[in-house]
């Protein structure tokens, strides 16, 4: 509260507003056990849920406090005070009124660590931006159903502008917009429509901060392939919403692709005609880079990075073939010429032809995309022959030719 002495000299127009900056309620570190004043989000977010007075009264014995597990709160609080830009990865500076739902406190909290407040295994899990390098990979021989596939999101889930308001710490703590965060690149993708978000960052008090979080949101929402598939519980009892998962699947062309694991349910399905427990989920697609500093400390760069750093597929374009190099040609005496080539990926056919050096068309052989070696018979010696070849992929795209000539 605020005490004053009133003097009708000094305060001739009445009791002025007054303002402070306060440190607010001291907060407990699971690391450390220690109660102190502190801007970390994971432990105020700890400290609302707990709190018995003016926070949901959650239990400790509900609290996941753990700092190896990735949805520890010792974890969380680690990872907020890593450095970014020579400051602390996320900080929570502001102020809510008990006047909003938990739940709309607890989004503004969430907003300062770009996080996820999850509740499973009993207990409450916070997983802040960060991306943890994934220990399991889920292959073809793990997924019991057929996946469902989802390539790119529809327009009201995608974003290429993102703008916003945050409380300016250098102007008296008022709400103050953020220069937007705006990609030229994935307006491009868009069909040169301009789709902006509009954030608020109440527990940020730093343009530079709220310009990163704004970015992670950014590039986050770029990541569009969601994956929902019904793997074994051997694989799958060793994931919960929240954790990164690597999945290799030669059909889809991933190969170690990394995804975030969004739902996660037990359940029961049919397997061969026999009710069997299965997990299913829910997976989207990740940036490995989007928490980096190297990304972060240069967002005008970031923005508009050309390649996606995790690509969609390894699979070749449709409209493109993949063309064969290092043609060689053999010869195998009595009139045969064994040719042979270098092609990185299997195409759907190969086309190698060849013609006397002095004729004007080719003669076409057509073989299935794997062989790396044909044998023409049938030449005559003494003469020049050009050899070329070529891949066609499953839509029919040719690749260029690889050329050779060869006198027998």
């Amino acid at each position: 509260y605020i005490r004053y002495r009133f003097d009708p000299d000094t305060f001739p127009n009445g009791l002025p507003n007054m303002s402070v900056e306060i440190q607010g309620k001291k907060v407990f570190d699971p690391r450390n056990s220690n109660t102190a004043f502190s801007n970390n989000p994971a432990l105020c977010i700890r400290d609302f849920l707990t709190d018995t007075s003016f926070g949901l009264k959650i239990t400790t014995a509900e609290i996941n406090d753990s700092a190896t597990h990735h949805g520890g709160f010792a974890y969380a609080a680690a990872r907020c005070e890593d450095t970014i830009n020579s400051n602390n990865r996320y900080e929570c500076n502001g102020i809510f009124d008990l006047s909003q739902s938990p739940k709309q406190i607890l989004d503004q909290l969430l907003t300062s660590c770009s996080g996820k407040l999850i509740y499973q295994n009993g207990k409450f899990n916070l997983y802040v931006g960060f991306h943890n390098t994934p220990s399991i990979t889920l292959t073809e021989e793990d997924f019991i159903e057929p996946i469902q596939l989802t390539t790119k999101l529809g327009r009201k889930d995608i974003f290429n502008r993102i703008a916003g308001t945050f409380y300016d710490a250098s102007n008296k703590f008022i709400v103050q917009e953020f220069e937007p965060i705006a990609s030229s690149q994935y307006k491009t993708e868009d069909n040169n429509e301009e789709i902006t978000a509009d954030v608020e960052f109440s527990m940020t008090t730093s343009a530079t901060k709220a310009r990163e979080l704004a970015l992670i949101e950014l590039l986050k929402a770029r990541q569009q392939i969601i994956l929902a598939c019904t793997t074994s519980l051997k694989q799958g009892l060793q994931l919960q919403a929240g954790d990164f998962v690597n999945v290799t699947n030669t059909r889809l062309g991933f190969s170690s692709k990394p995804f975030e694991v969004q739902e996660w349910n037990l359940a029961s399905s049919d397997v061969e005609g026999a009710p069997q427990l299965v997990c299913t989920m829910v997976l989207r697609e990740a940036d490995p880079n989007v928490y980096t500093n190297s990304v972060l400390s240069n967002i005008n760069t970031s923005k508009e990075i050309a390649t996606d750093p995790n690509p969609n597929t390894n699979l070749s374009a449709a409209n493109t073939a993949t063309a064969p190099s290092s043609l060689t040609l053999t010869n195998l005496t009595g009139g045969e010429v064994e040719a042979s080539w270098t092609l990185t990926t299997n195409m759907s056919q190969i086309q190698l032809e060849f013609k006397l050096s002095t004729d004007s068309t080719y003669t076409e052989q057509l073989m299935v995309g794997h062989n790396r070696r044909f044998t023409i018979k049938g030449l005559t010696a003494g003469q020049t022959y050009n050899f070329r070849v070529k891949s066609i992929n499953s839509v029919g795209t040719s690749s260029s030719f690889a050329t050779a000539n060869i006198t027998l």
